[in-house]
């Protein structure tokens, strides 16, 4: 689902890019790239404005107003675990949060 609307993005990226723009392989031409646009016009992707706003989530729930649902910010809070945490709490905290964390 993410991918077309990221297909969708860079096309109209494209589509106010200045210059020629090849969208297709033709004759040998290869596509005009968007990502040069993205990063000279500080344009966040659509993968880019999901990580901030997960970021951004996370970071309300810590030291923000706390209004994040608990279900969203407990497997979070404290009990998360770090660089520095054994493979024991590790496992312990992927068993308890399993269920509500989706895989990707």
């Amino acid at each position: 689902q993410i991918e077309s609307l990221f297909r969708k993005q860079k096309a109209g990226i494209r589509a106010v890019m200045p210059g020629k723009i090849i969208a297709r392989y033709n004759d040998g031409e290869t596509p005009s790239h968007a990502k040069n646009f993205f990063t000279t016009h500080k344009i966040l992707t659509v993968h880019n404005i999901i990580a901030k706003n997960s970021l951004i989530l996370l970071l309300n729930d810590k030291y923000g107003t706390g209004k994040v649902p608990n279900l969203v910010g407990e497997p979070f809070r404290g009990g998360a675990p770090h660089l520095s945490s054994s493979g024991g709490e590790a496992i312990s905290w992927e068993e308890k949060y399993s269920a509500l964390i989706p895989l990707l």
